[in-house]
């Protein structure tokens, strides 16, 4: 056969590889959007009040009208107003880019770290591994409140400060699951093959084990993303995270607490929001491990 016809073949088999996975990650997102139908449409509407916030109401968040202070529920103010007459409806809509801003930057964050630590312990193991497991445990013996007071302290209350200190405690777990792969995976004859024939410890590792690891970074980033928005809410509801007049929810319902008799639908509001949030997210992480564990499961 000449190499001409050889290159063809090969060409054709890469194209005929690459449609079977785009259908296998069709079927995939197929099955998941039959299993969690309302997850996803609630989904749906909080990325739709995100983006559409500023053209839903004609309502300035953060415009201060005392006169408006609790008004009750009305075409003009769904929600009601609060303490200094702003649109509670328009608050929440514009609070709600910023859960995904947490789910993303925690997400990329704590996934950035804890998979170059996680590869690197695994793969090369001894010092390294040694080094990880240190690391993980230090972090690890400090509650996530108590490391988000250290970084208010150095640097200063806001929300990035909360996401930091959540990305930061959620990395450890992420780079102990990564570690538990690549050690399985590192033994692979693919791998060893690449050893043979000369591959780089980095080319190895981007091309060979990286590609492998990914469904366990995104279960876990799935599985991580309620607990952090419920974190950098708590330290918000602290004063550690998002300032005023920012709309965050954690802050909102700080806010809120204060009035509970005098307006509790404002409260009510809020706090609803976020746990309706936080519920979906779990079932969405839920359902997001037993697709691609079933998956790997059939390979």
């Amino acid at each position: 056969m000449s190499q001409t016809r050889i290159r063809r073949e090969a060409r054709r088999f890469k194209r005929a590889a690459r449609r079977g996975a785009d259908e296998g990650r069709l079927r995939l997102v197929l099955r998941f959007l039959g299993k969690q139908p309302i997850a996803v449409g609630w989904v749906v509407l909080l990325i739709a009040l995100a983006v559409c916030a500023p053209h839903l109401t004609h309502q300035d968040p953060y415009a201060v009208h005392v006169v408006d202070r609790f008004r009750g529920v009305s075409w003009t103010h769904l929600f009601g107003t609060d303490e200094y007459g702003r649109d509670v409806f328009t608050r929440v809509a514009v609070g709600t880019g910023f859960v995904f801003y947490v789910i993303a930057l925690c997400g990329l964050l704590s996934a950035a770290l804890g998979s170059v630590l996680g590869l690197v312990a695994g793969y090369f193991g001894k010092i390294p591994d040694l080094l990880l497991s240190r690391i993980v445990d230090a972090i690890q013996s400090f509650p996530p409140i108590l490391i988000g007071i250290m970084l208010a302290a150095a640097i200063r209350p806001s929300l990035d400060t909360a996401i930091l200190a959540t990305a930061l405690f959620a990395t450890p777990e992420l780079a102990r699951v990564v570690r538990g792969e690549v050690l399985r995976i590192r033994e692979e004859a693919f791998i060893e093959a690449s050893r043979a024939i000369g591959a780089s410890h980095v080319h190895i590792l981007v091309k060979g084990i990286l590609p492998n690891v990914l469904p366990a970074i995104v279960v876990q980033i799935s599985s991580s993303a309620p607990r952090a928005v419920i974190a950098v809410a708590g330290l918000s509801f602290l004063g550690l995270g998002a300032q005023p007049p920012i709309p965050d929810w954690g802050a909102m319902i700080y806010q809120a607490n204060s009035y509970l008799y005098e307006h509790p639908l404002y409260l009510i509001t809020v706090t609803a929001m976020l746990s309706v949030t936080v519920i979906v997210l779990n079932l969405i992480g839920d359902t997001t491990r037993d697709l691609l564990a079933r998956k790997q499961a059939r390979f």
